[in-house]
């Protein structure tokens, strides 16, 4: 998972039955098991769920 400017958030290892190729690119939100890798120093997260994130509905203020 990376940010806006590309910097690795963490690393994500799908479990079997999760195909995460279709969603690179994309906003997703993922669920599982969390880990860190120290010879990375980033998290990790052993995905038993991923689906790409809906758009945030804009609510118009008031006028």
């Amino acid at each position: 998972i990376v940010d806006a400017n590309n910097n690795v958030l963490a690393f994500v290892a799908p479990t079997a039955g999760v195909n995460l190729a279709p969603m690179v690119g994309q906003q997703v939100s993922v669920r599982g098991s969390k880990g860190y890798m120290p010879e990375y120093k980033r998290p990790y997260v052993v995905a038993s769920e991923a689906r790409p994130r809906m758009a945030a509905a804009v609510t118009p203020g008031p006028r």
